[in-house]
């Protein structure tokens, strides 16, 4: 999968995302079967990364194939913040108490509420992520951070459930192409998998101002699609900083969201001797 987002991210600089997103939707989907059968806690389960990486995007399942995919969708108890100061330090940080507003559970004395990661184990024993003791439950949280040449370019951080590694990558592929920070963020989204209620694994939402190029790319695919409102939260907020090879300082927020993007000049205070 990560060979296969490679080779798009390198076309993304002369071809718009939408002519190729019926391909980037199929291979996230295969990437959602192999997360579902195989990625569990390294320390109980054997997790080849090398053959995840190795898999074979040309041969993919067709769709309605594979293993069911219980992740839970996506609600409002998730926080993503981006953050670079003048200096070069950044920071993508990711807050989440999860599913249905976490477990529900409030500790008497202290008032903080305890977190429902619980729900990405499985009791299927035949399960990667059957439950047992110490165990940690696969995740959906992935902060990111991207340099070139050892220097920092992107700090992103989004909400979104299962949809998160899709909506980076969405973005990103954008900056690849030369959009601005408010501009790749805010371009309709589309998503595979169990994203939004009354979906199943198999199911691409596409927001209603999904271009006709990307919608045809989908439909050669073969992908079922499922028209959801422009700037829905259900396909994940996002908060990203980009920075130029100069040190210069752009971000933005999600209008999918209520979240905003600041870039503040504080001018130094000087000694003089």
């Amino acid at each position: 999968m990560l060979r296969a987002l490679s080779s798009i991210a390198e076309q993304a600089v002369s071809e718009p995302l939408h002519e190729g997103l019926g391909m980037l939707m199929r291979i996230f989907h295969r990437g959602n079967e192999l997360r579902t059968a195989r990625l569990a806690d390294p320390r109980f389960a054997a997790v080849d990364v090398d053959a995840l990486v190795r898999d074979d995007l040309r041969s993919l399942t067709p769709i309605g194939d594979g293993a069911e995919d219980l992740t839970p969708v996506p609600h409002g108890d998730t926080v993503g913040i981006a953050a670079v100061d003048d200096h070069g330090v950044a920071v993508s940080l990711i807050q989440s108490v999860y599913h249905a507003f976490g477990s529900g559970l409030i500790d008497p004395q202290t008032g903080i509420l305890f977190h429902d990661r619980g729900a990405g184990f499985s009791l299927n024993p035949a399960s990667a992520n059957v439950i047992a003791a110490r165990k940690r439950p696969a995740h959906t949280l992935m902060p990111v951070m991207c340099t070139q040449n050892g220097e920092l370019r992107y700090v992103l951080a989004t909400m979104g459930g299962q949809g998160q590694p899709q909506i980076l990558t969405e973005i990103l592929l954008r900056a690849l192409s030369g959009m601005n920070a408010a501009d790749a963020v805010s371009a309709p989204r589309a998503i595979v998998g169990r994203q939004a209620h009354n979906s199943t694994r198999d199911s691409v939402f596409i927001e209603s101002d999904t271009t006709s190029d990307a919608r045809s790319s989908l439909e050669r695919a073969g992908l079922p699609t499922v028209e959801v409102p422009r700037h829905t939260e259900d396909l994940g907020q996002a908060n990203v900083v980009f920075a130029t090879a100069g040190g210069r300082l752009t971000a933005a927020s999600d209008p999918r969201s209520d979240g905003a993007a600041i870039v503040a000049h504080f001018a130094r205070n000087r000694r003089t001797v």
